[in-house]
């Protein structure tokens, strides 16, 4: 008979090697999480930060709870959230020091240069980009990882109520950003000779 996450967790307390067990099951389905969040380049380190939270909190695990998945997936949306806020305080030091350094002498350059930084930015980022972080968490977990309402509210510790509202705003700016993008396509070819 197969253990269940709660009891492979409540035995790894006292034999930590158990805990590999967890890691077997669900580094492929957390790895596949944070990729398409972070990228494959900073994924594999991403994912062991994740067990290795998630190895360090086993002692807090509510073991009423049969399957780990949700925890896992709130331990890794709280890590991606910790990397993006880094890379944030590292862009905006850089751009500091590039600002100290001065700007190009040619206005229209840099006029030009940061236009067409910006429509690549939106073609890159997209429509994910825009939401909010705890929309954008809640949206991911339910349409790409198929968690339940309440897997989602578990794994980010919310109510289920709340659930709802963050991917009902999500959707709903989604679709508000797909139709202000159709409507500057359609402006920008009115506007081509």
């Amino acid at each position: 008979m197969e253990l269940t996450d709660a009891e492979i967790i409540e035995k790894s307390l006292d034999d930590p090697n158990a805990f590999g067990m967890v890691f077997e099951r669900y580094y492929d389905t957390i790895f596949r999480f944070v990729a398409r969040r972070q990228g494959l380049e900073p994924a594999a380190d991403l994912t062991a930060d994740v067990f290795a939270r998630a190895f360090s909190l086993r002692g807090r695990y509510d073991t009423t709870r049969e399957s780990c998945r949700p925890w896992l997936y709130g331990i890794a949306s709280n890590i991606i959230g910790d990397e993006i806020r880094r890379q944030r305080r590292s862009e905006r030091r850089h751009l500091a020091m590039i600002g100290l350094q001065g700007e190009s002498d040619d206005p229209y350059g840099r006029a030009d240069d940061k236009l067409a930084a910006q429509q690549e930015a939106s073609r890159l980022h997209g429509s994910l980009a825009s939401l909010r972080s705890r929309d954008r968490n809640v949206l991911l977990l339910y349409s790409i990882e198929e968690l339940s309402y309440q897997e989602i509210a578990d794994a980010l510790n919310i109510p289920v109520g709340t659930v709802r509202s963050r991917l009902s705003r999500a959707r709903r700016k989604i679709s508000e950003l797909e139709t202000q993008l159709e409507q500057t396509k359609l402006r920008d070819q009115r506007k081509k000779p």
